[in-house]
């Protein structure tokens, strides 16, 4: 992987279950006592699948067995790899995960399923910025939805990326309008907003999902991901 190179591999979930007993070889003790305690047996089977994949994909990078690769949670809760310089970030909506890996940035990724939700206008006006809300009123109805996603995939891949979550306050990063080609405010404790780069994802017609990495120019990779069946 390049320095400015920033992997992010797409994974079916719904494919994967047809694999899950190769998948449940891969979760650790713990991952065990979580994966027994759902009630859902669909969200169980996603859990191992996710911890799976994210797993074997990092020692893809660590040059390493996937069984010894050990992920915890940093000061605010993101997941690291110990004290290896490798960075992820993951996120799965409906049935598909994508899982980000920079050797050399943070990274965020957010992807979302588009779908009909109530009170769209309320979620704009607590986690939208002010020119962000206007530029949003002003849209066609007929674009409000799409558009509503693609601002909300950008602002929660910024909030992961810095590992604060949506706890920051997703109005404190503003995208540039009108061409979302990347921020015009962060937080100050973030640095300016030209350090940050933001990459829409072409996923498929059913979902909008970004990129954020703090590095202005990179390079990113979009790939599919089949695990080793052992």
């Amino acid at each position: 992987m390049g320095r400015d190179t920033v992997d992010v591999w797409r994974v079916n979930l719904l494919a994967e279950c047809t694999h899950l007993s190769a998948h449940k070889a891969f979760l650790s003790d713990d991952e065990w006592v979580k994966f027994e305690q759902f009630k859902n047996h669909k969200q169980a089977d996603y859990y191992a699948i996710v911890r799976s994949v994210q797993r074997q994909i990092l020692a893809k990078y660590l040059e390493g067995d996937p069984r010894s690769i050990r992920i915890q949670k940093g000061l605010y809760g993101k997941p690291e790899v110990g004290n290896q310089k490798l960075f992820f970030n993951i996120s799965h909506s409906a049935d598909c995960l994508l899982v980000a890996v920079s050797s050399r940035n943070e990274v965020g990724v957010d992807i979302e399923l588009v779908r009909e939700r109530n009170h769209l206008s309320v979620l704009v006006d607590r986690c939208f910025a002010l020119k962000e809300r206007q530029y949003w009123l002003d849209l066609p109805d007929i674009d409000k939805l799409e558009f509503f996603y693609r601002f909300w995939v950008a602002k929660e891949a910024f909030v992961k990326a810095v590992g604060r979550g949506i706890a920051l306050g997703m109005s404190g990063c503003e995208l540039s309008l009108p061409d979302q080609s990347g921020f015009s405010v962060i937080p100050q404790a973030y640095g300016s907003a030209d350090d940050w780069s933001l990459t829409f994802l072409d996923i498929d017609s059913a979902h909008q999902a970004a990129l954020v990495t703090q590095a202005k120019h990179i390079q990113v990779n979009v790939l599919s991901y089949k695990i080793d069946r052992q």
